[in-house]
Parts: C-alpha cells; sequence; structure tokens
C-alpha cells in the first residue's frame, strides 16, 4: 500500500505546477510545502488503515470508537493551535500529528 501511496505522490509532485496553476487556478508561495504535508497524511492514513481492519475484523468497535474519538479532539486541538502560529501549514501539521497518534 506504500508503494502506491509514494507512486501517487511522485505522480502529484512532478503535476504539481499544472495542478495549482491550471487546475486549481491558485498560486500558493507554499504549495510544495502543503503538497508534501498533504502526501504525508495520505501515507500515514494508508499505513494505519490495514493494522485498523484486524480491530474491525475481531469486532473491537468500543477500542475503535475511543481511538477515532481521541484522534479527532486532537486533530482539532492541534489544528486549531498550529494554524493561528503557521498558518495554513499549521492545519496539516496538526492533522499529520493527531493521525499519527492514533
Amino acid at each position: 500500500m506504500g508503494a502506491i501511496v509514494i507512486g501517487y505522490a511522485l505522480l502529484t509532485w512532478l503535476l504539481r505546477d499544472w495542478i495549482f496553476l491550471d487546475l486549481l487556478r491558485k498560486d500558493h508561495a507554499e504549495r510544495d510545502t502543503l503538497l508534501a504535508l498533504w502526501t504525508a497524511i495520505f501515507l500515514v492514513k494508508a499505513l494505519r488503515d490495514p493494522p485498523m481492519l484486524i480491530l474491525v475484523l475481531k469486532q473491537r468497535f468500543h477500542i475503535l470508537t475511543f481511538s477515532s474519538l481521541g484522534c479527532a479532539l486532537t486533530a482539532l486541538a492541534l489544528c486549531f493551535m498550529l494554524t493561528r502560529t503557521l498558518g495554513t501549514t499549521g492545519a496539516l501539521w496538526g492533522c499529520c500529528l493527531a493521525n499519527c497518534f492514533r
């Protein structure tokens, strides 16, 4: 799964100028940083989800519920604090860090 994410990230990185300028019609000063952070979030989620399926198969829904709740609350707090200090990239850092704790 990680190889697919890295392949997708590489393709997205090579097409980043077209994606931002032509497709989205936005020119962000930090577009490389934003794209790298989105790739990190995507990679963390892709590597985290298969072990979570084991809990689903074992019907450990209470554990999943509380871990999801904790991750969501952590993400909200981190996104709020980091957005105030770092701006747009802070929100992505908050999501990435919260998903790493899950």
